[in-house]
């Protein structure tokens, strides 16, 4: 008689106990549950502002062939005015009628210049070619920037959606363990109370634990700095490459604009540290600066981290991959070539580029030809059969030029750069024009 109470208050206690700490649960879940709303939200406006940004960038372009236009129009009569007006000089000077329509034509070359799009300092009045290679140098930064836009919503899409989702898993997760919490109130059985109020605390921790860890996760959206100086890197990368790529490999002036380049690239990693895009520019900056260094190097550490980095990261996976086994294939590390080369293939089993890759690093990293490079080299063979006839002859160019290449660099790889190198000019000549 005496326990009775004290086992009517220990219920009583235990199911406010139960109670409160369903209220705690379901509070939580619903936190949970707002922040995944929210989190759909912002996909919802990162999706629209992909949206936006990709009508802008079609825009551009249209606003930028239509300006183009108007540059070639204004040119052609300006040169047209200004030729009249050189007659007119000519002759009578003292007609009232010449005098006027020289004027006339005068006024109108100088509309023409004023109305340039470069402004009077790029007239194309004056120097039509640089002004045009100024105004499309201009266009394509101005695309280059508003595609990096996209791509960041894109990716802050991409990452709002995963996090609403694993939001709203966390929610689900936290009801059942609301759930099993809740049918300790109905079970009179108190091992049964015990295990079912166990796992439905541990189940409510775990997933708590779990969704604090995915709330604080920011999503990153696009950073207008690291855009920029992202932009500017690739523009300075492109003019060091094509210097180099016009025969001035070592030229100090070519590798100067290329560690500037880099510069920029640096620069927006510091700004935004997950910038695929940057990893995997500066990565080629540096491929080329020590492809050209006059000591020698040929290979870049720092460019086989970078390409690792973009990988990671997402950037353009096949591309990375297959830079990332050419760079491991000239610091001599033919067990991660070999791994990197395979990969970008599985990612574009049809790339011929990609398989040629492969097939360089099958046949540098045995004495012999092995089977397996005898398959790659097949397959590389059948790659090139259903490739572009003016591609597959720059492929085949470059890949032979390569193997020129490594020899001159490592003259150990003498005989198998040799031996890779008439595989690859027996089908040149087996493929190549009748």
């Amino acid at each position: 008689m005496t326990n009775e109470p004290t086992d009517a208050a220990v219920s009583g206690r235990a199911k406010q106990a139960v109670a409160v700490l369903l209220m705690v649960v379901t509070v939580v879940g619903g936190v949970f549950g707002v922040l995944a709303e929210r989190t759909s939200d912002q996909h919802v406006d990162a999706t629209r502002a992909v949206e936006v940004t990709s009508v802008r960038m079609l825009d551009e372009r249209s606003r930028a062939a239509g300006r183009i236009s108007a540059e070639q129009q204004a040119e052609n009569t300006a040169a047209e005015q200004r030729a009249n007006a050189k007659a007119l000089a000519g002759e009578d000077a003292g007609s009232l009628d010449l005098r006027v329509e020289r004027r006339g034509a005068l006024e109108a070359a100088r509309g023409a210049e004023e109305s340039s799009q470069l402004g009077p300092q790029h007239s194309v009045l004056r120097d039509t070619s640089a002004s045009a290679e100024r105004f499309e140098e201009r266009e394509r930064l101005g695309y280059n920037r508003a595609f990096e836009f996209a791509n960041a919503y894109d990716q802050q899409k991409r990452g709002l959606s995963e996090k609403a989702d694993s939001l709203l898993a966390i929610t689900a997760v936290l009801a059942i363990g609301v759930f099993l919490i809740g049918l300790t109130l109905a079970v009179g059985t108190p091992p049964a109370r015990k295990v079912l109020f166990g796992t439905g605390v541990v189940v409510a921790l775990v997933v708590t634990v779990w969704g604090v860890i995915v709330a604080s996760d920011q999503v990153q959206g696009p950073s207008a700095p690291a855009i920029d100086a992202y932009v500017q890197g690739q523009a300075v990368r492109r003019a060091a490459f094509a210097e180099i790529a016009g025969g001035a490999e070592r030229d100090p002036h070519a590798r100067a604009l290329m560690r500037t380049a880099i510069g920029d690239f640096n620069h927006a990693i510091r700004i935004r540290p997950n910038y695929g895009a940057a990893y995997a520019g500066r990565a080629l900056a540096q491929d080329v600066l020590a492809f050209t260094d006059p000591k020698g190097a040929h290979a870049s550490p720092q460019a086989r981290d970078d390409y690792q980095r973009a990988y990671d990261l997402g950037t353009d996976r096949p591309r990375m991959l297959n830079n990332l086994a050419v760079t491991q294939l000239r610091l001599g590390d033919y067990a991660a070539a070999l791994k990197a080369a395979r990969g970008a293939v599985a990612l574009r089993p049809r790339l011929s580029n990609y398989i040629e890759t492969l097939t360089s690093v099958l046949r540098y990293q045995s004495a012999q030809p092995t089977p397996a490079y005898r398959a790659s080299l097949a397959r590389l063979r059948a790659a090139w059969v259903h490739t572009d006839a003016q591609q597959r002859s720059q492929e085949m160019v470059r890949a032979i030029e390569g193997t020129q290449e490594l020899e001159d660099q490592d003259p150990r790889l003498a005989a198998k750069t040799r031996s890779y190198r008439g595989d690859l000019q027996r089908i040149q000549r087996e493929l190549g024009p009748r």
